[in-house]
């Protein structure tokens, strides 16, 4: 072909020409780049004669890596393709008809190695098949088997190192239909071509193997990733095959609670910085955790850097960032990083929240806040920034006295010792569409109008007190927490829900109906319980299953505080009207339950009830631990005196195991 008289065409060694046919308007064109960098992309159609720009808003991200001995740029389904790279290697290809740049994945193995400058890389047709071929010590061929598909890339062709010329840059001209290759070879002493057969058989199976396998393999049999790099030295296929693996890094102190020195908080910030200077050519880092025993001023330039590098850099799906111990400054959580589309979870562990503009954490479905002072204009913009997020965790986070939560995919929030300095401020939530909801520790009032959560599915409610509780104000807190979460269909209750609510049916109050299908109770060991035990079951008519989980924990008794002794109790027990049908109550499960048949009347008791009242249970497992010298014998006796008990449910049957 023989281009029109009047197109110039500047001097050849600065770029590197593609000549194709544009099939939708009928057209040969010429595209040049420059092998530098420094003058944009530019196309000639031979009908207007006259070489034209590339328009900047083509899409093209990339560095141009391209050999000053390519031959010309390869042609393959309307597209040039060469080798650039931003931020890692990749193909990048130019569609010659909609004039747009796109993107073609290396293979794992080859994503930072020409970064690092150990290889020459490039791009040719063979066969009608895009082909990649680089040489380090080997000179290898890979074959993309399905256009544009990254996991198709298939190692074709290998020229071990012994027969390749150090020197020398090896160009694929054309491949025959009996597999021969023609090679062009470029060394300094001028060019030379020859003709490569691919090899049929090698000696190393295991790395012959299809690049996923081998990342499979890697990513299951090694557990730590110093061991995952150490493979690089297994052959030259492995070299860079760690690269793909994806990496989750996690750095902190053993033993927490030890006594480290400056020196020692600094020694190992200097070996994280040391390790991430190294995992920065890693292709995928999943996640990476760093806490410190502690925050000092003088840090912030490094943890700034790991932040950075988290969200910048490796651009990790989880983040995790934090100190164990108080300190008298606190890090504040950098600007930069309050914009970022990767993140997908994010645990901040006492660090600053001070946003100065907008939050865009677009992919964000978990975020965990801890131990922080928070206003709830910080919170709501935190949310407003997060279209996406699902679960929400705060812990000892003060300040807050209103969370309202509008988005439908927020379905979890979970609240742990959110207690401000002033007890008479409540925390209201407002959160139409959220579905799950757990409340521990000691937290300030929380507030649960049924309106504003009507969506809930399943709360757990296992919250502390102080010593010197007002009793009339804490039941009348579980009154109205209880009144709130009445439409649950499953609910967990922890010791204080349990002591209140057997105070308040000692006073004649009644738990009120409810629609729960599931009830799990967390007691504490108090026989003096069981009035709360039988109030909670008793509301709950439509309950199908019932866990009852002995909580082994030294916990203030609630009831012994309200009364010194038993009389009201016992009262109790006399006038307590035992019939309730339990017509849905399917599963009883005794959990951790232990003690002898002299400590547990009131147990035994409980279970007459649950045997005569649940007409419909098909199950009892009863979880024994055993305890002392005598404690097989007395479980022996506990086992046959639960099994005498009268069933209403004829398909009853009670398991025992320890």
């Amino acid at each position: 072909m023989i281009l029109p008289s009047h197109v110039e065409i500047p001097p050849q060694e600065v770029y590197v020409y593609g000549l194709g046919y544009d099939a939708t308007s009928d057209e040969y064109k010429i595209l040049r780049i420059d092998t530098h960098d420094k003058k944009p992309d530019e196309i000639l159609a031979l009908k207007s004669g006259s070489w034209r720009k590339i328009e900047e808003t083509s899409g093209r991200m990339s560095v141009t890596k391209i050999s000053d001995r390519e031959l010309c740029l390869a042609f393959l389904h309307g597209a040039f393709h060469w080798i650039g790279h931003c931020p890692r290697n990749s193909v990048v290809s130019f569609n010659i008809s909609d004039e747009m740049y796109g993107e073609i994945s290396l293979p794992g193995i080859l994503v930072g190695v020409y970064v690092l400058g150990l290889v020459v890389m490039g791009v040719s047709v063979l066969g009608g098949k895009l082909c990649l071929y680089h040489k380090h010590e080997d000179f290898d061929i890979w074959v993309l088997k399905a256009y544009g598909v990254k996991k198709s890339w298939t190692k074709w062709f290998t020229i071990p190192s012994n027969e390749v010329a150090r020197d020398c840059v090896i160009i694929p001209i054309n491949r025959f239909s009996d597999d021969e290759v023609l090679l062009s070879y470029f060394c300094w002493k001028g060019m030379a071509m020859e003709i490569q057969k691919k090899n049929k058989v090698s000696e190393d199976r295991l790395s012959d193997l299809p690049e996923s396998i081998l990342l499979h393999i890697l990513s299951k049999i090694l557990d730590d990733n110093e061991s995952i790099v150490r493979t690089s030295v297994l052959s030259t296929r492995w070299r860079f095959l760690w690269m793909s693996v994806p990496l989750s890094l996690f750095y902190s102190l053993p033993h927490p609670l030890l006594r480290y020195t400056e020196k020692d908080v600094s020694d190992f910030i200097a070996s994280i910085n040391r390790d991430l200077y190294y995992w920065r050519s890693s292709e995928k880092i999943v996640e990476f955790r760093v806490i410190l025993p502690w925050y000092n001023t003088s840090y912030v330039k490094d943890v700034d850097l790991w932040v950075h590098f988290a969200t910048k850099v490796a651009m990790v799906e989880c983040f995790t960032v934090g100190f164990d111990k108080e300190s008298n400054s606190r890090y504040e959580f950098p600007q930069f990083a309050y914009k970022n589309k990767y993140l997908k979870s994010l645990d901040l562990r006492k660090c600053e929240l001070n946003p100065c503009g907008s939050i865009n954490w677009s992919r964000l479905t978990f975020l965990s806040i801890a131990s922080l002072n928070l206003t709830d204009g910080v919170l709501e913009k935190v949310l407003s920034g997060c279209p996406n997020l699902e679960d929400l965790e705060l812990k000892n986070v003060l300040g807050i006295s209103r969370l309202e939560v509008r988005s439908m995919k927020l379905t979890y929030l979970s609240i742990l010792d959110c207690q401000n300095e002033n007890d008479d401020i409540q925390i209201e939530i407002l959160a139409p569409h959220l579905k799950y909801l757990e409340l521990f520790g000691y937290c300030n009032k929380i507030c649960l109008n049924p309106r504003n959560v009507a969506s809930l599915v399943s709360t757990i409610i296992f919250l502390e007190f102080d010593e010197e509780c007002n009793l009339e104000k804490e039941c009348s807190y579980l009154k109205e927490l209880l009144h709130g979460v009445g439409h649950v269909e499953k609910l967990e209750l922890g010791p204080w829900c349990i002591q209140c609510m057997s105070i308040l049916e000692l006073k004649d109050w009644k738990s009120p109906p409810s629609n729960r299908k599931f009830l799990k109770l967390n007691i504490s060991l108090e026989s003096l319980d069981i009035s709360g035990i039988y109030s909670f079951i008793q509301s709950s008519l439509d309950i199908e299953t019932l866990v009852i989980d002995w909580y082994e924990y030294e916990w203030e008794n609630l009831s012994l505080s309200y009364k010194d002794d038993d009389d009201e109790y016992s009262k109790w027990f006399e006038t307590h009207d035992s019939n309730c049908s339990l017509r849905h109550l399917k599963t009883i499960n005794f959990i951790d339950f232990y003690g002898s048949l002299s400590e547990n009347k009131s147990i035994l008791s409980l279970v007459k009830y649950l045997l005569k009242n649940a007409t419909m249970l098909e199950k009892f497992m009863v979880a024994a631990i055993l305890k002392g010298s005598n404690a097989s014998r007395d479980y022996v006796k506990m086992e046959h005196e639960f099994l005498s008990f009268p069933r209403s449910s004829p398909n009853a049957s009670i398991v025992f195991s320890s």
